[in-house]
């Protein structure tokens, strides 16, 4: 489970402490679920499950003002999360590389810096409303976004949504089993179900070969390797963060067998092999004379006191023939 820094002085704060409770638990589910940059792609029903109560989703500009802001379709940003998570970012500083990434991803780097550069003012303006998208994304039961009633748009919790609404490429999940399948076992790869409402509300299978490659980059990185995978982050974390487009910093080189050494014939041993040979062939001469010339140019480099290989092994099979002789006579050889 990942970690973040909570502001502990918010229940002194005059803003929080006057918020329903139901909007109080919101607001720390979205400061949980969203990712490093403080984008989040809401979703209406998994929202109101966690925190166990209804909301009414048209106070939200209202109760939360500019601390929460809409960004493109179908996401919010929650203004002071960097600044509150990593202080001011630097390109220099190589935890903040990602969060970088993430805000160029989402468009926000101009939007971030003029907050920066202003101090954060403002932020406690109310939005009268928050504008409203025209279609919902892929799995969730309402819009990311409060109904305009200048635009006519109708309330998001009583429209009914049906698949065939849905364009086909953000339902599809053809490579969600090879992902799941390809990320490691540990005590954190739970909420599949999640992952996959995620995965096809995102349309991830368009990047599934990028997917592919970062995951395998972080199955050998350092830090999921050491202490039995108690570092791998759950699934739905690593994909809210993209960590696929953040490569880890050090890698684990993958066991290597060591080479077994050649082994160095010695003229002993090399004298003992064409003994062997020549004895087993001893009663085919043709065969015989033809292993001496083959042992000879095998063993050519191996010399002893001026002596070679095959000319030691004839001198001790020309003594066996002898004793053989002496032993058994009339015996054919």
């Amino acid at each position: 489970m990942s970690k973040r820094m909570t502001e502990t002085g918010k229940w002194a704060d005059r803003w929080f402490r006057a918020l329903p409770p139901e909007y109080k638990c919101l607001w720390l589910y979205l400061c949980d679920n969203c990712d490093q940059s403080g984008v989040i792609e809401p979703d209406y029903e998994l929202a109101e499950f966690c925190i166990g109560s209804k909301v009414d989703w048209r106070r939200v500009g209202e109760l939360f003002g500019k601390r929460l802001q809409v960004i493109g379709e179908h996401k919010w940003w929650i203004a002071k999360f960097v600044k509150f998570q990593n202080g001011k970012l630097s390109p220099e500083c190589k935890p903040h590389t990602h969060v970088i990434a993430l805000l160029e991803r989402h468009g926000l780097m101009a939007r971030y810096r003029e907050l920066e550069e202003n101090g954060y003012k403002g932020l406690e303006e109310a939005q009268t409303l928050l504008p409203l998208s025209d279609t919902p994304p892929a799995g969730n039961r309402a819009f990311t976004g409060l109904p305009d009633p200048k635009n006519g748009a109708t309330d998001p919790l009583s429209t009914p949504h049906h698949p065939q609404d849905t364009p086909p490429a953000r339902r599809t999940a053809r490579h969600f089993d090879s992902f799941w399948a390809a990320y490691p076992k540990c005590e954190r790869k739970t909420d599949k179900a999640k992952c996959l409402k995620f995965w096809q509300a995102h349309g991830l299978d368009s990047q599934w070969e990028s997917i592919s490659k970062g995951l395998e980059l972080w199955r050998v990185s350092e830090s999921w390797q050491k202490e039995s995978g108690e570092f791998i982050p759950m699934p739905y974390t690593w994909l809210n963060n993209a960590r696929w487009e953040t490569p880890p910093e050090k890698y684990v080189k993958p066991k290597q067998e060591p080479k077994a050494r050649p082994t160095v014939m010695t003229f002993d041993d090399a004298v003992n092999d064409a003994i062997s040979l020549l004895w087993s062939l001893r009663s085919d001469e043709e065969q015989f004379d033809k292993a001496r010339i083959v042992l000879k140019h095998k063993y050519a480099s191996l010399m002893s006191d001026g002596k070679e290989v095959v000319s030691a092994a004839m001198e001790v099979i020309e003594h066996r023939k002898e004793n053989w002789k002496s032993a058994y006579t009339g015996e054919p050889l």
